[in-house]
C-alpha cells in the first residue's frame, strides 16, 4: 500500500496521455478476467468479494481502485492546476494510476462536478454546455451552438487540472463500456467446460475481440448546473 501521494500531478499528466499504457492496462484486466473465470464465474466471484465502498477518512479523499491498490486519494492535489513535471526517473516512480472501475469513475464524477460548477459561477458563465465529447486523437469538442463556448475554452484552459479530470472520465468511462460490453463473453468462458465449447464462444463474440470493432458514442452530459453524467449511444451508463 502506497502511503505517500508526493507526485499525484504527474500521475493526472502522465494517466491523460499514456495511451500505450492504458491499452496494456486494459488487455491485463481481460486477461485476469478470464484466467479468474476458468475457477469460477464472474458473478459468483462479486458476490463473494463485494464492491468496495467508496470511503475515507476525508471527505476529499475517496478510495480510488489503482495499479498499485485501493488508495485514499487527495482529488484536489491530484488534478490540481499546478504545472507537471515531464517525465519519470523508472517506471517505481510512476504515482498510482487510476482503474476503470465504476467505483472510480463515481468518485470522480461527483468530484469535477463540485469543481466544475464552482468554476462556472468564478467566471460568470450562465450554464454548462449540454453535453461534451472527444475525438479520436482525445480533443474535447463543444457542441457548435453552446453560446459560451469562448468562455467555456477559457476558464478550462486556466483550469487544466479540471481539464483533465473530465478527459480522465472520458477514458475510464470509455474502457469501462468496452469491459461491460464484453461480460457475456467472459461470464460464458468461465462456465466453458470443453475446448470446444470454448472454441464456440470465440467465433459467437468474435465481433467483441476484432480490433476493428465499432465503439460506442461517449458523452459527458451537464445539467443546467453543472451535474456530470455519462452516456454511451444517448443512453445513461449505470455505474453500479
Amino acid at each position: 500500500m502506497i502511503n505517500s501521494l508526493t507526485p499525484v500531478n504527474n500521475t493526472a499528466s502522465y494517466q491523460n496521455s499514456s495511451s500505450i499504457q492504458a491499452n496494456n492496462t486494459i488487455s491485463n484486466i481481460f486477461s485476469e478476467m478470464l484466467s479468474e473465470a476458468q475457477g469460477k464465474s464472474i458473478a459468483a466471484k462479486s458476490a463473494e468479494q463485494g464492491q468496495i465502498p467508496i470511503q475515507s477518512t476525508e471527505s476529499i479523499k475517496p478510495v480510488m481502485v489503482t495499479d498499485k491498490g485501493n488508495i485514499a486519494i487527495d482529488l484536489d492535489s491530484y488534478f490540481s492546476n499546478e504545472s507537471v513535471s515531464t517525465g519519470f526517473l523508472n517506471l517505481d516512480e510512476l504515482p498510482p494510476f487510476f482503474m476503470p472501475s465504476a467505483q472510480n469513475i463515481k468518485a470522480l464524477s461527483e468530484h469535477v462536478s463540485v469543481r466544475f460548477k464552482a468554476m462556472l459561477s468564478d467566471y460568470n458563465i450562465p450554464s454548462a454546455p449540454d453535453k461534451i465529447t472527444y475525438d479520436n486523437a482525445g480533443k474535447m469538442q463543444i457542441p457548435v451552438d453552446y453560446p459560451y463556448a469562448n468562455e467555456l475554452n477559457q476558464a478550462l484552459k486556466e483550469n487544466p487540472g479540471i481539464n483533465r479530470e473530465l478527459s480522465t472520465i472520458n477514458a475510464l468511462s470509455s474502457h469501462y463500456v468496452a469491459i461491460q460490453e464484453r461480460m457475456p463473453f467472459i461470464e460464458a468462458m468461465g462456465q466453458a467446460n470443453s475446448q470446444a465449447e470454448k472454441d464456440f464462444l470465440i467465433a459467437k463474440y468474435s465481433h467483441l475481440l476484432q480490433d476493428n470493432h465499432s465503439y460506442k458514442s461517449l458523452a459527458l452530459l451537464f445539467s443546467k448546473e453543472g451535474d456530470l453524467s455519462v452516456t454511451v449511444d444517448d443512453k445513461p451508463v449505470k455505474f453500479s
